[in-house]
Formats: structure tokens, C-alpha cells, sequence
């Protein structure tokens, strides 16, 4: 919800969309370093007390009513866990991170490893490079290695 455009929430939504352009580009200008940018999933915070309680939108206190009824809101704990758990795989190789005239100002830079998913069979190459990752594609990424290494 934070990065799509919602009503009654511009402030909240053009903050989260700047930082994720921020990341990306951060990412682009900067190969030799990882960036994650990740998006902690709706928490249990003043915020969401407040969203559903004071809201001007219906809809809104309705939608965070009914996540907070199904237990799909989060602990901040939870969230930073996860990605404490993302910080703590990251793992850089030698060689060049960019391709084309770029190729040659980094040839010999650091770059983060890629992360591949097994249970989507998708190559998550682009995980440090700025994209956005939530806490449900970063649980879902965790859930598919551990099948992976008990199976």
C-alpha cells in the first residue's frame, strides 16, 4: 500500500515512493555497494491504531480493521528479524558488476552475490541492487531455502 498511490495517505505514499527511487538509484550510481530496499510490511504501530480508528477514509480504517483482525499485521520485531537475516546473507564476489563502458570503471569492484529463489526458480540478481522487496517476498524467498535444504 505504501508506494501505490492511496487516498488519504499522499504524504505517507510519497515518502516511501521517494525512498524507493532513492535506493535504486543509490544502487545504479553506486554497484560496489549492496543496497536493500526493504519495505517492513504493515506493523503494529501508532500509525495503524491510527488509521483505524481516525482515518477520513472508510475503506482504509475497513482494509486495516479486517489485517488487524486476521492477524496479518506485523511485529516490528518480526520484520526486523527477517531482515537482519537478509543483511547477515549478503555476500560480495570480485569481478565486474556492470556491463558495457561501465564494465571497465568496475572491473574490479566488490558486488553483492545474486540471491536465487528456488521455490519460484526466480533469480533475484537485483535484490542488492535497489529492488523493492517486502517482508512477504523476503518470507517467501526464506520459506523456499529452507525447503531447499530439509527437503
Amino acid at each position: 500500500m505504501a508506494i501505490k498511490p492511496t487516498n488519504y495517505l499522499t504524504d505517507y505514499c510519497i515518502g516511501k515512493a521517494a525512498r524507493s527511487t532513492y535506493m535504486r538509484c543509490l544502487a545504479l550510481s553506486r554497484p560496489d555497494i549492496a543496497v536493500l530496499n526493504y519495505a517492513p510490511g504493515p506493523l503494529e504501530t501508532d500509525m495503524m491504531d491510527q488509521l483505524i480508528h481516525d482515518s477520513g477514509s472508510s475503506e482504509i480504517r475497513h482494509l486495516m480493521d479486517e489485517m488487524r483482525r486476521s492477524d496479518s499485521i506485523l511485529r516490528a520485531s518480526q520484520s526486523a528479524e527477517l531482515m537482519a537475516h537478509w543483511l547477515r546473507r549478503l555476500r560480495f564476489a570480485e569481478g565486474p558488476s556492470a556491463s558495457g563502458p561501465e564494465a571497465a570503471v568496475h572491473a574490479s569492484t566488490r558486488r553483492p552475490v545474486p540471491v536465487f529463489c528456488p521455490q519460484h526458480q526466480a533469480d533475484w540478481s537485483d535484490a542488492w541492487a535497489g529492488r523493492h522487496t517486502d517482508y512477504f517476498d523476503a518470507l517467501a524467498l526464506e520459506s523456499a531455502e529452507k525447503l531447499r535444504f530439509s527437503g
